[in-house]
């Protein structure tokens, strides 16, 4: 009967102890899934992050972009106005027959100069040093082709 006592004593601390031991193995798989899950979702927001923010600078970079070929837009419609201008000074005091200084029978005014399609060969001289006196780059005395004159014309 002693012996039956004593085993079961042994078996019951044997079962204690396995439980012990199982209690502390659930309980780092426990830890173990929460570090996993906490990392998965600070991966996912850190996704997320990152995807609004190239949203954002993309949105920036085309607010940005836009307002910067506004301004380019209306200084070079400035700069076209003062060209336009200019050329029409330069044809209005010019050595032109009078055929060249009408429009069907109409007297070219400056506003109508403005709208007016030009022989380019007439005017790549003047251009050349005009362009030059408004600050556009050309060297002096370059020569100019169609499309680099149709640019401002």
């Amino acid at each position: 009967m002693r012996m039956h006592r004593r085993r079961e004593a042994i078996i019951k601390l044997q079962t204690w102890f396995r439980m012990v031991l199982a209690r502390w193995h659930l309980a780092t798989c426990l830890k173990s899934a929460v570090v996993i899950q906490k990392s998965y979702r600070c991966h996912r927001c850190y996704l997320s992050f990152v995807l609004m923010k190239q949203a954002i600078v993309r949105c920036q970079s085309c607010v940005r972009g836009w307002l910067v070929r506004r301004l380019v837009f209306e200084e070079l419609t400035v700069r076209l106005e003062s060209i336009r201008h200019h050329l029409f000074n330069l044809w209005k005091h010019a050595f032109v027959p009078l055929s060249y200084r009408y429009v069907d029978g109409w007297q070219l005014s400056e506003t109508l100069f403005m709208y007016c399609p030009f022989h380019v060969e007439e005017y790549c001289a003047h251009l050349s040093f005009s362009l030059q006196d408004l600050g556009l780059g050309l060297a002096l005395g370059s020569t100019l082709n169609h499309s680099e004159i149709s640019m401002f014309v």
